[in-house]
């Protein structure tokens, strides 16, 4: 059971064509991610594919893969309750802790196999065109893969386990997702204090991906151990991995002995009087005869447009509501507050002040994942219809295509606008907080974040390159590779100076 339980599930998502996407997201993580850490080391004589850069990136695993794993982990276990299909399919003969175990060894055996793409991005680094030839040597190929299995996965088990045990407990989707916000943020500060504080025995051994303990036990490296050596296990590093693989291990063992198909199902219900009808006062406010009312339609360019408005206001609500968007939203902002708030400091010249400048150098430093995001959501947006086999009907409706089309794209327009809005408050809170209240710029947090210099106006103009390539494609998964591979080419031919 519990073998065909996990080759259903890897069957069942590696057949989707997101997971393309996913692949093409980790790549370019892979490339970018290896490229900042070089950039750390620049000055020490290390190779750009060295084995040392790739510990770190391994060791830190990236925020794009930690969403990733949060993202695809908690459907593997939640979908029952979701789809609101547990009711019947948890009455059949299952063993509900085979059933259990094999869709954690499912979610766990996806978020290992998806990671590769991270491999694969750093393997791809020489071929890249983002760094001078002699700055590479042969791959490290044993080191990335010694880093793989003693430094990521178990990263990954434990964010699987986080959530597996957050679910149980708590039956939201939302609570693991809060569980591996929590997580990542005692990383962050953690990693942070390291960095500015110094390192000390127990950031090591409380940081929970081992990052700290990592980039301690490198410092101790020669450049040559750093190029083409394998990383030395210290205790501090040792214990973090034993310590953390075993919350991992006893996390899903607390959430096994919980697990049961009634438990999981049953929700608290809440007490609300119910309602009571006076039949005599019912039948008699009804017993007047039914009146047709005459009803005229109108066809006119004023009624299209108020149509326009009202479909454009339902479509930001079909957006903005899922849970999906609000944790995704949280989880940018709280980067881009924690930016402003530790991270903006030069290494070299020492803490700076909060300027303006600075509190927006986010949407620089995120702003390629918040255009996947906006892309992809305008091409899921634009294919709605089709995806749930709505499309016979809403083609037969008494609305031209334009006023459907044209709404879908001013209600992306608008969540591109909150992403911007949030990035302008993040940073005046910044301000305040650091003391910086006479450095508020709101000319240029308007220039920066609102206009095409990476801003507001961008994300509107990738978004209307995929609704371009929506209409001449009309194909959902082309759309999604083209409009994401032709940002990418922009970006690497940007950075390769062809531009």
């Amino acid at each position: 059971m519990i073998t065909s339980i996990l080759k259903h599930e890897i069957k069942n998502r590696f057949s989707h064509w997101s997971i393309l996407l996913l692949y093409g997201l980790l790549i370019f993580q892979g490339i970018w991610y290896t490229k900042g850490t070089f950039d750390y080391y620049v000055n020490e004589d290390l190779l750009m594919n060295a084995a040392a850069v790739f510990y770190k990136n391994l060791a830190g695993g990236g925020i794009l893969l930690i969403i990733i794993v949060a993202v695809l982990t908690g459907p593997v276990l939640f979908k029952e309750i979701q789809h609101k299909t547990g009711q019947w399919l948890f009455t059949n003969p299952i063993n509900e802790k085979k059933f259990f175990i094999g869709r954690f060894l499912a979610a766990f055996s996806i978020n290992a196999l998806v990671a590769l793409g991270y491999i694969i991005g750093m393997l791809l680094v020489p071929y890249s065109g983002i760094g001078e030839a002699h700055r590479f040597a042969t791959a490290p190929f044993g080191q990335l893969m010694h880093g793989y299995f003693f430094l990521l996965l178990p990263n990954i088990l434990l964010l699987t386990s986080l959530v597996f045990f957050a679910l149980v407990y708590f039956k939201k989707m939302a609570a693991g997702y809060l569980a591996v916000i929590v997580t990542v943020i005692a990383f962050l500060l953690m990693q942070t204090t390291a960095e500015g504080s110094g390192v000390t025995p127990f950031l090591m051994l409380a940081e929970p991906f081992g990052y700290v303990a990592v980039d301690n036990a490198i410092d101790f490296l020669t450049v040559s151990e750093r190029n083409y050596g394998y990383l030395k296990f210290t205790d501090y590093l040792l214990f973090n991995r034993l310590l953390w693989t075993g919350l991992s291990a006893l996390l899903f063992y607390l959430a096994y002995r919980k697990f049961t198909f009634k438990g999981f199902l049953k929700t608290e219900s809440k007490n609300k009087p119910e309602k009571t009808i006076d039949k005599a006062s019912f039948y008699k406010s009804n017993a007047s005869p039914i009146r047709l009312e005459s009803l005229t339609i109108q066809f006119s360019v004023i009624e299209y447009v108020k149509k326009l408005f009202s479909l454009s206001l339902l479509e930001i609500k079909n957006v903005i509501r899922p849970s999906g968007f609000k944790v995704i939203l949280g989880i940018v902002v709280l980067m881009n507050i924690l930016q402003n708030l530790l991270w903006n400091a030069s290494y070299y010249i020492g803490p700076t002040e909060p300027l303006t400048f600075t509190m927006t150098q986010f949407r620089l430093s995120y702003g390629i994942f918040i255009m996947i995001l906006l892309m992809v959501w305008a091409g899921e947006l634009f294919f709605k219809d089709r995806t749930v086999n709505f499309w016979q009907i809403a083609d037969a409706l008494p609305v031209p295509v334009w006023t459907v089309t044209l709404s879908r794209f001013i209600a992306m327009m608008l969540v591109a606008f909150i992403f911007a809005a949030t990035f302008m408050l993040a940073g005046i809170f910044a301000q305040v907080i650091k003391g910086g209240v006479s450095l508020i710029d709101l000319k240029l947090y308007a220039y920066d974040l609102l206009g095409f210099n990476w801003g507001w106006l961008t994300y509107v103009l990738q978004i209307s390159l995929v609704f371009f390539i929506a209409g001449l494609t009309k194909n959902r998964i082309i759309t999604h590779i083209t409009s994401v591979g032709i940002l990418f080419a922009t970006i690497l031919t940007f950075e390769l100076g062809l531009a």
